[in-house]
């Protein structure tokens, strides 16, 4: 039986337009945010949007449905910090290819973790710049991985620094062939622009050498640990997160389990740099699969873990699409 404030909250009209508001904050490719949420009473569609689909960095579409997974657990902890818990059907209807996910709220009790979940959802942020010389304790790499293994996700730590340093370099390798696409450039460019509601500020992007491979071209984000150190950066912390099949499913999972790890890096006062290049381009693909995951899993995207060089003075906010935007009726 619920309690009384259960029962009051099951009288009341579930909080549709904040919920989505937390869950639009959660990390997408590019920050291209490539979802829409659709109403239906109380209870919601999760929408992958097509149209901002980066037909050239994701040719087949894999980053789309990762970000879409992020949404979706982001949208499950902030419904679940205002007393609601969300009911999650993946892809009910295979006759709609742009449904992902469809989602009903039940009341329940917000528990003080929850608000932690949600605090740590409002703290996430992609801190670009040079991590801390100091390494990950294994405790806290692995905290990380048992919270992505949740979801179905085959979760691996890579605890050799010559292995760590193959899969960076496999990253530049991945990087330097989509350069090579005059394409990919352009696409690229499209989405490193300041005063937009998406894509990546140059504000939000540093100078200079960085711990892991950056895409994006030098920005303007002052980086303090850059400067003082001008030496090659160390090797971070490395997880992979793969999935035992590639279908749809399977990469809204991975986003799931991605979003849920980087939450729980964030609670423990970790950065995280996702690193999706490898895995974008077949080649790269391949040997991820066959080299580290003996051909026994889909790698899905690579996961640079540090300790940020400046806590206490994080990289601007990036921008964020409007509620208006994204919850349709």
């Amino acid at each position: 039986m619920g309690t009384m404030a259960e029962t009051a909250r099951g009288a009341a009209a579930v909080p549709l337009e904040e919920i989505v508001t937390f869950a639009a904050r959660a990390p997408s490719v590019h920050n291209s945010q490539p979802w829409l949420w659709q109403r239906r009473g109380d209870a919601l569609d999760l929408l992958a949007d097509w149209s901002r689909w980066l037909r050239r960095a994701d040719p087949d579409g894999r980053d789309l449905l990762l970000s879409c997974g992020a949404a979706l657990h982001h949208l499950r902890v902030a419904s679940e910090a205002m007393g609601w818990s969300a009911v999650v059907e993946h892809q009910p209807d295979p006759e709609q290819p742009h449904l992902v996910a469809s989602v009903s709220f039940r009341p329940v009790t917000a528990y003080a973790e929850a608000a932690d979940e949600l605090g740590a959802l409002l703290a996430r942020h992609t801190d670009r710049r040079r991590f801390a010389e100091w390494p990950v304790p294994d405790a806290r790499l692995e905290a990380m991985a048992a919270r992505g293994r949740r979801w179905g996700a085959l979760v691996r730590i890579v605890e050799d620094e010559s292995a760590r340093t193959s899969l960076l370099d496999l990253t530049r390798e991945a990087d330097r062939r989509q350069h090579d696409d005059p394409g990919y450039v352009e696409e690229l460019r499209s989405w490193f622009r300041p005063g937009a509601r998406d894509g990546v500020p140059p504000a939000n992007v540093p100078a200079g050498l960085t711990t892991v491979p950056q895409r994006f071209p030098s920005g303007d984000l002052d980086d303090p640990a850059a400067v003082v150190d001008t030496s090659v950066p160390g090797i971070p912390a490395v997880l992979v997160v793969a999935t035992s099949s590639d279908d749809a499913l399977s990469r809204v999972r991975a986003g799931e389990a991605l979003s849920d790890m980087w939450l729980q890096a964030c609670r423990g006062g970790l950065v995280v740099v996702p690193l999706s290049q490898a895995v974008e381009v077949d080649e790269t693909r391949r040997e991820l699969r066959t080299g580290l995951l003996g051909d026994l899993a889909c790698p899905q995207i690579l996961l640079a873990v540090g300790f940020p060089s400046r806590a206490d003075v994080p990289p601007p906010r990036s921008p964020r699409r409007s509620v208006a935007d994204l919850l349709l009726e």
